[in-house]
């Protein structure tokens, strides 16, 4: 079994995670350091792979605009120039997605599976989720979308929260249940009974 560790540790001055309160200043180092300073950070995504190049970190601004830092050979930690009014961030191995504050999803970096092409026409988008080789997007209606390696599910509904892993996902419907699908090699796709009774 591969192991993955984390390249970084992120200290963010604010109130709450994983959405910050109100505006900080994000303050890293390791491996996967930021080389500029980040101030009015409003939520923070990393993605860290040993050994892989793969590591690099997002920050979402309070002015709708995203600051990328880390690995970069894929274009992963340059968001588009073009990218303003982001709500929300994801940071995958070597690709990054964001969504717009009109429920478009955008992508940038390597496109080797499929992971950054989104499908055509997504919209009602209000959160993503980014991993090996594919994306996820959670639509307003509670449903979900996939493309890449690991597609959505289609009887998949009243969803509210989604996250995706290597070659599998997840979604938290609005009844406390947990969904999950793609590659079940290590059990990652067999809820637990116990997990509804905590």
């Amino acid at each position: 079994m591969k192991l993955y560790r984390f390249f970084c540790v992120l200290f963010l001055a604010a109130w709450a995670l994983p959405f910050v309160a109100q505006p900080a200043s994000v303050i890293s180092w390791g491996t996967l350091s930021a080389t500029n300073a980040i101030t009015n950070a409003v939520a923070v995504f990393t993605h860290g792979a040993g050994g892989s190049g793969t590591a690099h970190g997002l920050a979402l601004l309070n002015n709708g605009t995203v600051a990328g830092w880390g690995a970069n050979q894929y274009g992963q930690a340059t968001p588009p120039a073009n990218l303003t009014n982001a709500v929300g961030i994801a940071a995958g191995p070597y690709f990054s997605l964001a969504v717009r504050a009109d429920g478009t999803a955008v992508s940038w970096g390597r496109n080797l599976g499929g992971e950054s092409s989104i499908p055509p026409g997504l919209t009602n988008v209000i959160a993503v989720s980014a991993s090996f080789g594919h994306g996820l997007a959670l639509l307003a209606d509670g449903t979900v979308r996939g493309w890449g390696s690991v597609g959505g599910l289609a009887s998949l509904s009243n969803a509210v929260a989604i996250a995706s892993g290597q070659n599998h996902n997840l979604a938290l419907r609005n009844d406390g249940t947990v969904v999950a699908w793609g590659s079940n090699l290590f059990g990652q796709t067999n809820v637990p009974a116990k997990l509804y009774q905590m």
